[in-house]
């Protein structure tokens, strides 16, 4: 889904340059969110796997 919104946005469009600035920033604040919740998760996965020893 990323790369194909990412492709969209930069090369298949017509749309407003301020929309493509806006929506390029909205999806670079969506990487970081999914950045951090997959760190929360290898975090809980790294206390299941001590849990486990």
């Amino acid at each position: 889904m990323w790369a194909s919104l990412e492709h969209k946005l930069r090369y298949k469009t017509d749309i407003d340059d301020k929309l493509v600035a806006q929506y390029g920033e909205n999806l670079r604040g969506y990487a970081d969110e999914l950045s951090g919740i997959e760190h929360k998760m290898q975090g809980i996965y790294k206390k299941l796997n001590n849990y486990d020893a």
